[in-house]
């Protein structure tokens, strides 16, 4: 059965980069320890994607996002599943970014968010 189309695929597109990224420790790496002091990385910076998360309310009230941004109660679940793990991590002292990135409450974020990029790009983008 196809997909029906979503209201905001945009922005769905947009939290599959996020979740991409949320997802690989090279990536965050590279950005957030290597290159932090380039004037490029700002674009890239974590509060970014905390801005986007509660901006679209995506991680907050998820089931209010089916239809715009998420097709299902599965995909629902696993946001609800990747907001626990993103509180656990703001609940979380750290002195540097380099020792975030090492505690496990961080790890436990990048498996919950690559199981749901794996899902929700499984069901399709728009």
């Amino acid at each position: 059965m196809e997909n029906p189309p979503l209201e905001y695929p945009e922005l769905r597109a947009i939290f599959l980069e996020y979740l991409r990224d949320l997802g690989d420790a090279a990536w965050q790496f590279s950005w957030w320890v290597e290159r932090a002091s380039e004037p490029e990385a700002h674009s890239y910076h974590f509060d970014h994607f905390l801005d986007f998360f509660d901006d679209t309310g995506v991680l907050d009230v998820p089931e209010q996002k089916i239809g715009g941004m998420l097709r299902n109660e599965d995909e629902v679940s696993l946001c609800r599943s990747l907001g626990k793990a993103l509180d656990d991590v703001l609940d979380t002292p750290a002195e540097t970014t380099r020792e975030l990135l090492d505690l496990p409450v961080w790890h436990e974020l990048m498996r919950v968010a690559r199981e749901t990029h794996e899902t929700l790009t499984r069901a399709g983008s728009v």
